[in-house]
């Protein structure tokens, strides 16, 4: 199977100057994928200071909510010339997209750590506003790893 057939993308936040705005609110459903990669990759970044947080709910429209816990994202903010991600301890939940033109930040989640006991099946990525300041950035999500078959998946922002 082609990974194209195994995976869906999502755009959450086109490329666009963000600021004094939040990311825009894109909810997804894990019911048909075991795993979802967020990507934010920043354009050119003024001086603002985005925090990045997940929250999990139990349906798309995000009714009952609460914070997804992550200790670990992977960036190359440190060396944006160079394609290599280094893996990144995410202390409280929380990370900060910061000061760098051109870097890259990539959070993956896997389906059996959202809450399933109390129903929690959703996740969306919610990015601070950076501030007043001219900060550029796009993210999108990758779906993967479907739990079923299909030559094409439905909609996983569709609960």
């Amino acid at each position: 199977m082609l990974k194209v057939q195994n995976s869906q993308r999502v755009l959450i936040a086109p490329p666009a100057n963000y600021t004094g705005a939040t990311c825009p609110s894109v909810e997804l459903s894990m019911k048909l994928y075991d795993k979802v990669q967020f990507v934010i990759m920043t354009g050119a970044w003024a001086a603002g200071t985005a925090a990045v947080t997940l929250e999990q709910g139990t349906d798309i429209a995000f009714g009952t909510n609460k914070a997804l816990g992550f200790t670990l994202m992977w960036t190359n903010n440190a060396a944006v010339a160079s394609p290599q991600l280094v893996a990144t301890a995410v202390v409280g939940n929380t990370f900060n997209v910061t000061a760098v033109a051109n870097a890259t930040y990539i959070i993956e989640v896997d389906a059996d750590t959202l809450d399933q006991d109390n129903g929690f099946d959703c996740v969306r990525l919610a990015i601070a506003s950076p501030g007043a300041n001219a900060d550029f950035y796009c993210a999108y999500a990758d779906l993967y790893t479907a739990r079923y078959a299909a030559a094409v998946m439905p909609s996983s922002v569709i609960d």
